[in-house]
């Protein structure tokens, strides 16, 4: 896979979930978020405030996300990122856990504006 997104610096990775020239098709606002983190045992690994997680690749167009939200121990979420070969479409969905049971699934279509 052509690593899109990934910025190597020293010897921490940062994989940006970078929504600045995408537009999801039914917000139309742009985000970006970075998670600074290592790589290691074939993931790349960030810790943050607010997060904790890791993701890899499944293929060569999909990445799949796991991240919990520090201070709410029994909810986590799975991500898995579809990126088209042109690298012009994302399609995205979040499944939501608490308890281990899913309660929530949330889609996204994202296509590049510029």
């Amino acid at each position: 896979m052509k690593r899109r997104g990934l910025i190597q610096r020293k010897s921490f990775l940062f994989f940006p979930l970078k929504r600045v020239g995408f537009k999801p098709q039914f917000i139309g606002k742009k985000e970006e978020y970075k998670f600074p983190g290592i790589y290691g045992d074939k993931k790349i690994l960030f810790d943050t405030e607010r997060l904790d997680g890791y993701a890899w690749e499944v293929d060569d167009s999909t990445i799949i996300l796991w991240i919990t939200y520090k201070g709410m121990p029994d909810f986590y979420i799975y991500e898995m990122i579809n990126i088209s070969p042109d690298n012009n479409h994302h399609a995205r969905t979040w499944h939501w856990f608490n308890n281990h049971q899913i309660v929530k699934r949330t889609i996204i279509k994202e296509e590049r504006v510029s």
